[in-house]
């Protein structure tokens, strides 16, 4: 009968519940926006405010790799689209992190022209 016992005391001892693993999953973090500059050229053409995204692919180290402007995103006028990718290039990022690893990923860096006179 002890055996009985003991085995049922082991059986309808309450199983341990799995330990939640922290999770460090996101996406790429921008640390530093660098604000574009308003080109002069563009200044001349009276545009007004103007916002043109720009896709940076940033690498497991957080440097940037690639970047280019959306063409849904971009200003049609080409010193904002090159000052705009000289902004999200200077920026910094945090990497995308997969299961608490950095990998690579990309962001959307939204250059705003703000029009000063």
């Amino acid at each position: 009968m002890l055996p009985f016992l003991l085995m049922l005391a082991v059986l309808s001892s309450p199983t341990p519940s799995p330990t939640a693993r922290p999770t460090c999953d996101r996406d790429v973090v921008v640390v530093n926006a660098v604000p574009p500059d308003y080109p002069d050229s563009a200044k001349a053409l009276h545009l007004g405010p103007v916002k043109v995204i720009v896709h940076v692919t940033v690498a497991a180290d957080g440097s940037v790799v690639d970047e280019s402007v959306d063409p849904s995103g971009s200003s049609g006028n080409a010193a904002l689209d090159v000052a705009a990718i000289r902004a999200g290039r200077l920026s910094t990022y945090a990497p995308k992190m997969i299961a608490c690893k950095a990998v690579r990923g990309t962001y959307a860096f939204i250059a705003e022209f703000l029009y000063a006179r």
